[in-house]
């Protein structure tokens, strides 16, 4: 079975169970977020009318450096992604990680989306996976810098160089680095969930 196929399984109506809906490592550290879905409300508006209040859990499980939650950006309805070609729209949760934050909850998160979320639903967990704080990593500061971040830059000695990323056997250029450490066009990580009422 290709790995695009396995999916968490996320019930709505599970609303004091931590649910599963990303496992991936950075920095060394691996890690997961949960959600509680606890309320589902209809509000007249001419964009977002539907809103789920939702609570987002992240659990550091192996690593040595503390991953912590910054903030849920937002969620949007996108046409089919390469990975995903058969199952229609796709709904997109984007979360922001950072290393060297503690800070494992955010609780009480008013979703809004355009669409109710229904049975069979896919959605992709995407991580915008944040730069360590400046007094630790300056990318324009490697020298003084206490962390390289490795997802960025590699030391050489004296030197330092940076990480880049293109598909293997691809003409495009190599993107520019401070954009390599991001999902979802970086590592495959376990990042689909499906809502199953």
């Amino acid at each position: 079975m290709a790995h695009q196929q396995l999916k968490f399984p996320v019930n709505p109506k599970d609303c004091d169970v931590w649910q599963p809906i990303f496992g991936g490592q950075h920095h060394g550290t691996f890690y997961m977020i949960y959600i509680k879905i606890h309320k589902h409300e209809f509000i007249e508006s001419d964009k977002l009318p539907y809103v789920y209040t939702c609570d987002f859990k992240l659990q550091n499980y192996r690593g040595s450096i503390t991953m912590g939650l910054d903030k849920v950006q937002y969620n949007t309805y996108e046409q089919k992604v390469e990975e995903l070609e058969n199952e229609g729209l796709i709904l997109h949760i984007k979360i922001d990680v950072k290393p060297f934050l503690k800070n494992d909850e955010i609780l009480g998160t008013k979703v809004a989306m355009k669409r109710e979320i229904s049975d069979k639903q896919v959605a992709v967990t995407q991580i915008n996976l944040k730069n360590p704080k400046l007094e630790l990593f300056n990318p324009e500061d490697l020298d003084s810098s206490l962390y390289i971040n490795p997802h960025t830059h590699f030391r050489d000695g004296d030197a330092y160089d940076e990480v880049s990323r293109r598909p293997a056997g691809s003409d495009e250029d190599f993107p520019d680095p401070s954009l390599t450490y991001g999902t979802p066009l970086g590592f495959c990580l376990a990042d689909v969930l499906i809502f199953k009422f």
